[in-house]
């Protein structure tokens, strides 16, 4: 079973605070907090492509269609439900050898791709094989995500923060100082955003 790690990345600059004087030249600790969170996917985003092509515009779509209604009867039969597919771009589009002066036409390509979104990750592997056998020729992506990103995203920020401070208060006190309140907290994220 595959993982997924949320990272986020949280700096804290924190300020010792001596004596605030007329021109702010207090003495600053700038530290940053990491905090890595590694949960459990439980939806999977396939995008998959098909591409057909012919010189007669009427061959094409229907080639393309007919991939269409087989790779659609697999995917139901693993258990997909039809809320669950998407289509998410469809195109017809006729290709020259000489596009600029459009001359000794190739054919039409049809390029239609569509999305499936899965509960169980143990399914992936078998399903994508099964949908390329069927004609389908282009997997775009394959997304492992978490439906409650939001929480753990937070859970991530909460511990980069701390992180933060701790890391601010070590450094302060070896200089036999103590931090103030931060002048500036700045968050930079580095991880899978959905």
């Amino acid at each position: 079973m595959k993982s997924l790690t949320l990272t986020t990345l949280l700096i804290l600059v924190a300020i010792i605070c001596v004596h605030p004087q007329q021109f702010d030249d207090r003495p600053i600790i700038t530290v940053n907090g990491d905090a890595v969170v590694t949960v459990q996917p439980d939806q999977i985003v396939i995008n998959f492509g098909i591409e057909t092509w012919d010189k007669d515009i009427m061959t094409a779509k229907q080639m393309n269609n007919e991939i269409m209604k087989k790779a659609m009867t697999i995917i139901k039969e693993s258990g997909v439900s039809d809320k669950e597919i998407q289509t998410d771009y469809l195109s017809v589009e006729p290709r020259y050898n000489d596009n600029y002066e459009k001359k000794d036409l190739i054919g039409y390509f049809v390029r239609n791709t569509f999305v499936v979104t899965m509960s169980d990750p143990e399914k992936v592997e078998n399903l994508v094989t099964a949908v390329l056998q069927s004609g389908v020729n282009y997997i775009h992506s394959i997304n492992f995500q978490s439906t409650e990103f939001k929480k753990y995203r937070e859970q991530a920020r909460d511990l980069a923060l701390n992180a933060a401070k701790e890391k601010a208060e070590k450094m302060a006190s070896a200089l036999g100082q103590s931090i103030g309140a931060p002048m500036q907290i700045s968050e930079g994220y580095d991880g899978f955003g959905w």
